[in-house]
């Protein structure tokens, strides 16, 4: 019997290799651990043998029932390998401490360590009193939705001013 859906919405199915856990905050050792692209289901797999809410069959050139290529459901971007660091940026300098990823970044985060010293942060171009993004002491923000994918400048008010950051890029499989 076919599943009646409506093209909108496509169905999403889990990884097929999962194991089930005898305790719901269970936590796997290896979260990164991903299965290998051929291992992975497609969105034409899980839709086999679907009929559209307008009662019409999905079809394509390949006779495989679903139009268009394949498409993976495992989306490897949801997952940060993340990567840290420490910064001094004082005494009034514009420094460069992040380039342009060669892959995307999937996610950003910052926090000003400094006691006193605002920490100025700018995307693209040299850092200053200007600046886009201004952290008090302890002030943490995390970019994760849309990421900036350009160098990125800190500049501090104070000589003691400090930045914590942590970031993760997208490994292409």
């Amino acid at each position: 019997m076919s599943r009646i859906i409506d093209p909108r919405f496509p169905p999403v199915a889990l990884d097929g290799n999962l194991l089930p856990v005898d305790h719901p905050q269970w936590v796997p050792p290896n979260p990164h651990n991903l299965p290998p692209a051929s291992a992975r289901p497609t969105r034409r797999s899980v839709l086999a043998g679907t009929t559209l809410i307008s009662g019409a069959v999905p079809t394509s050139p390949s006779g495989s029932g679903f139009p268009g290529p394949a498409e993976p459901i495992f989306d490897a971007h949801h997952y940060a390998n993340l990567i840290e660091g420490n910064i001094a940026v004082g005494n009034l300098i514009s420094a460069k401490f992040l380039d342009m990823p060669a892959t995307l970044r999937n996610i950003l985060i910052f926090r000003n360590t400094s006691a006193a010293a605002n920490v100025y942060l700018s995307f693209g171009r040299d850092a200053s009193l200007n600046s886009v993004l201004r952290l008090t002491p302890n002030q943490i923000i995390l970019l994760d939705a849309v990421v900036p994918q350009d160098d990125v400048y800190a500049f501090g008010d104070a000589a003691a001013a400090t930045l914590s950051y942590a970031y993760s890029t997208i490994v292409y499989l």
